[in-house]
């Protein structure tokens, strides 16, 4: 007599996904839908079909952008479609509500979500081997040896692959199945990600077996640490893609806070940092003008802030793109709806402060900060506070290249700098700047 034990856990995988209601558009993306097609296979008899279903299931896994966390590619894709991927119950949360209909169906969804999770490669070709009335043992199996390497990233030696001694076609019933394994590792955390502490201990509450209060978890984490790529990342531009403007995240080198702009100019890094202070306790705050020449730094003593206070997030928009500050409204709408503090740095913006000030003269959400970065000073009522870096002298200049010297290990006559800083400007024409200290510093270290 067959065994159709498999059946009810094929039917049951199927029913949860079908009752999912606000994760549902989880079920178009690639490995849902060869998901659905090869349990619905499987259920028709078509097991050849239900197989190559399965291989796509994994290759979409393999190919998702989902955090490999958890040591096996369908858990981690479950935990980044619940956690990564914005939807009505997790943008509810970061701007503090709760709809009690989204709240109840995100919790009947969490428990589908991770009861399909169980399912492993083991149990399809289970499955696939029940169905077709002939179990195997795949022990030894070649390509899964070769899939299990590759996926661990370890050598293995793979059996050789044996000649066919008869070409003709082999009834399903005696079909030798292969079900790749999903799993690959221990759980770690293999990326970095600005959220991560938050994370990992949510990811353990998701993956823990008792999963009483999880809805509420879920709701706090979003509540406090945002939603999407602001989980992933604290520095972001503004910038045309697609049509629109977009926020995405900066995948330009970050500044170092220990490069030369901040100590160039110490008191004005001072008053940025503790006027950044005030903002993240919201206390009193002041939106600054940042004024010097092309050079000096003023961009870089911005960026520096991410390195003294981890809990900014940076956003940077093109003071020259004169289309982007149109839209200015909405990207503060965007950022009002995240429970977290942004910097919104408008850089170079000499040519279109007159639109910036129109701009800017909105209400703009508590949760923003803005500096703005130019050449030239100019008063306005949207700017409480002007910070200048004015061009140093030579002996500030020497006085900082000896300071960086010495730190490093280096010891150098100051007169000696003196004179190679002359030698610098009478070769170059070129004022004091921060990229001027930073060549100078260079040859010096080069001697």
């Amino acid at each position: 007599m067959a065994d159709n034990s498999y059946l009810s856990n094929v039917i049951n995988q199927l029913s949860g996904l079908n009752r999912l209601t606000v994760m549902r558009a989880c079920l178009e993306t690639p490995p849902f839908l060869a998901m659905s097609k090869m349990l619905n296979s499987i259920l028709r008899g078509k097991l050849f079909d239900a197989e190559m279903y399965y291989h796509e299931m994994t290759y979409s896994l393999m190919e998702s952008k989902a955090r490999r966390v958890s040591g096996n590619l369908f858990v981690d894709y479950i935990l980044y479609i619940i956690l990564e991927v914005p939807n009505s119950f997790s943008v509810a949360a970061a701007q503090g509500f709760i709809d009690t209909p989204v709240y109840a169906a995100m919790r009947e969804d969490l428990a589908i979500l991770l009861t399909a999770a169980k399912m492993n490669s083991a149990d399809v070709q289970r499955w696939l081997e029940l169905a077709s009335g002939e179990r195997t043992d795949r022990t030894n199996d070649r390509i899964a040896t070769m899939a299990s390497a590759a996926l661990g990233g370890v050598s293995h030696n793979v059996p050789p692959r044996e000649t066919p001694k008869s070409e003709s076609a082999i009834p399903a019933k005696y079909a030798a199945f292969s079900c790749l394994s999903w799993d690959y590792g221990e759980f770690e955390l293999r990326d970095n990600y600005v959220s991560d502490s938050a994370l990992e201990e949510i990811y353990m509450r998701c993956l823990a077996k008792d999963r009483s209060g999880l809805i509420d978890d879920l709701w706090n984490f979003f509540y406090s640490y945002g939603t999407g790529d602001f989980l992933k990342y604290n520095v972001f531009e503004f910038v045309s893609k697609d049509s629109d403007y977009r926020l995405v995240p900066y995948n330009r080198s970050i500044i170092s806070y220990e490069d030369a702009a901040e100590c160039l100019y110490e008191e004005q890094r001072n008053q940025l940092i503790n006027n950044t202070i005030a903002f993240m306790r919201d206390d009193e705050v002041k939106n600054t003008l940042i004024t010097g020449a092309s050079g000096m730094g003023k961009t870089t003593m911005v960026f520096a802030l991410l390195h003294e206070l981890q809990e900014v997030r940076l956003v940077k928009i093109s003071g020259r793109d004169v289309r982007a500050i149109f839209k200015l409204s909405n990207l503060a709408e965007a950022l009002s709806k995240q429970p977290l503090k942004f910097v919104l740095l408008v850089d170079d913006c000499d040519s279109n402060i007159p639109e910036i000030e129109r701009q800017l003269k909105k209400s703009l959400p508590q949760n923003i900060l803005v500096y703005c970065t130019a050449v030239e000073q100019k008063i306005s009522h949207v700017f409480q506070s002007y910070i200048n870096l004015e061009n140093l002298s030579v002996a500030n200049f020497a006085r900082f290249i000896h300071k960086k010297l010495t730190e490093t290990g280096r010891d150098f006559d100051l007169s000696e700098i003196t004179s190679a800083i002359m030698d610098y400007q009478l070769e170059t024409h070129l004022p004091f700047t921060y990229y001027a200290a930073k060549q100078v510093l260079r040859e010096f270290q080069n001697r």
